[in-house]
């Protein structure tokens, strides 16, 4: 009878577990979304989808709610490079964030979830370099989410997209008293899973998007080389957003 002794070990350089929404944003290490991705795209729709599905697991107390995959790979500086799930990791910290600003008394339990409190400050999420600093300014520091959700055209489609999101989270949110949004977001925080699957090789974490994402098409292994002259370039991000537009892009791909 065949045992699983008879094949080895599960090769290294994979993991894969059930994390909750938590564990996810206080681990050790920066997840990145590394500048192949596309920026933020979600719409108000998406948004308000994701609230209202987590509300109603939250009302029906149930035990977890599961949100999907999360695909990281480990880059050479040790950070995390989110493959896909940044639309969702996004967002979530934007939910973190409103409710951060909203209930003053619990703040710094929150901001906790955002930012590391080590090194000056450092998030917990780094979106792309054209949308990090924008992010950090009124998602990462606190009490600027309302005046993110007011803010009229910035010229850049992922911010505009970002202020849409605020705008539609206050909308689903405000008017719930404290104590329910605070019960809802440690709901959200305890039982909201991923599975986590992490890789040690980019190619490798884009095969694993590719086969949990099946609609998706495959990354082929020039557009894994792509990434890593990208990500390796030393270019700023317009200059390498430049170049991977006539490389022919990569980013578009990703779906969350």
């Amino acid at each position: 009878m065949p045992s699983p002794s008879d094949y080895g070990a599960t090769p290294l350089g994979l993991a894969s577990q059930i994390v909750n929404l938590a564990g996810v944003l206080t681990r050790r290490v920066t997840l990145k979304v590394p500048r192949y991705q596309r920026p933020y795209t979600w719409t108000e729709h998406e948004v308000r989808q994701l609230i209202q599905d987590l509300w109603r697991a939250f009302e029906r107390r149930t035990t977890f709610y599961f949100i999907g995959q999360i695909v990281m790979v480990k880059n050479k500086k040790g950070e995390l490079e989110i493959s896909d799930g940044q639309q969702r990791l996004a967002t979530l910290t934007m939910i973190i964030a409103f409710v951060r600003d909203r209930i003053t008394h619990r703040a710094a339990h929150f901001q906790g979830l955002v930012m590391l409190n080590e090194q000056g400050g450092r998030p917990r999420l780094m979106l792309r370099e054209a949308d990090a600093g924008f992010y950090r300014r009124y998602v990462q520091e606190p009490n600027n989410m309302k005046a993110m959700a007011r803010l009229e055209e910035t010229a850049i489609d992922s911010q505009n997209l970002m202020c849409a999101a605020a705008a539609t989270i206050e909308a689903e949110l405000d008017g719930i008293e404290n104590n329910k949004l605070d019960a809802f977001m440690s709901f959200v925080l305890r039982c909201s899973t991923f599975n986590v699957v992490e890789a040690d090789e980019r190619g490798a974490a884009a095969g694993i998007y590719n086969a949990m994402n099946n609609t998706g098409q495959d990354l082929s292994a020039a557009d894994n080389i792509k990434c890593d002259l990208l990500e390796n370039s030393g270019l700023s991000e317009k200059d390498a957003d430049d170049r991977r537009a006539q490389m022919g892009s990569v980013g578009n791909r990703s779906r969350a």
